[in-house]
């Protein structure tokens, strides 16, 4: 029989950090890098972050096949370049998926600002196309057409706030962590292909706009997650602007 109560092993297997598996198995994922405009990401990045020279962003749907925590999912998520003294890293900005156990492993582990929407990914011979829809609004589309194989970089770093909220829904203990990820890849290929945004109340990913495609790819990886660590501290009274939009 079922019991809400399990022994701290079980626990342990689902948010374990530097695991000897991977966290995710056979993984599907198109990413689309796109140049956007300074003076975005100025009003999005929290200060103390700054806007690189380059400003970039890109976004990824993803089909994950097997994770190690329960059933395949899918997910999709928007990311800015930032800097901070010197380090440069992919800030998350904004993260859908399907479940809620996915749901509640990124916010809880990670304060990753994750929402329910419906997520699709689909390949149909050398053409990829992805979806987000939240609302009844499909807030995000991508495409690729695939034009070769090439490899990829393993290793990216993301960015999110880890954050506590009190009863009084006041932020504590705001801090940015670092999430590295290490990518076991079996395919990777690159292509042309284009990123658009629907305008919604309740989801603003249209404000990245997109200045110049830069590159595609679709990769199919085992992922391995490795511990997190700590950037920075924000003062919590400073961060509550760049919080209206999770909580929608």
């Amino acid at each position: 029989m079922v019991s809400y109560v399990k022994d701290y092993a079980t626990f342990a297997r689902t948010v374990a950090n530097d695991p000897p598996d991977p966290s995710h198995r056979d993984a599907h994922m198109l990413q689309i890098f796109y140049q956007t405009k300074k003076e975005i990401l100025q009003q999005v990045l929290p200060p103390p972050l700054e806007v690189p020279d380059d400003p970039q962003a890109y976004v990824y749907h993803c089909s994950w096949g097997q994770p190690a925590f329960g059933d395949p999912y899918y997910e999709s998520a928007q990311f800015v370049r930032a800097r901070y003294e010197g380090r440069e890293g992919w800030y998350l900005i904004a993260n859908y998926v399907e479940t809620d156990v996915a749901l509640w492993i990124g916010r809880e582990l990670y304060g990753l600002p994750k929402k329910i929407a419906n997520v699709r990914l689909q390949r149909e011979g050398n053409k990829l196309w992805g979806t987000t829809t939240r609302k009844g609004i499909e807030i995000m589309s991508v495409k690729m057409n695939i034009k070769a194989e090439q490899p990829h970089d393993n290793h990216m770093e993301s960015w999110s706030l880890k954050y506590s909220l009190t009863t009084n829904a006041e932020l504590e203990h705001v801090k940015l962590i670092s999430l590295p990820y290490r990518l076991v890849c079996k395919e990777s290929y690159v292509g042309d292909g284009s990123v658009s945004y629907k305008e919604s109340d309740f989801d603003p990913v249209q404000q990245i706009e997109v200045a110049k495609p830069l590159t595609c790819w679709y990769i199919v990886f085992d992922v391995y997650r490795q511990a997190a660590s700590e950037i920075l501290q924000f003062k919590p009274e400073t961060l509550y602007p760049y919080f209206a939009s999770r909580m929608r």
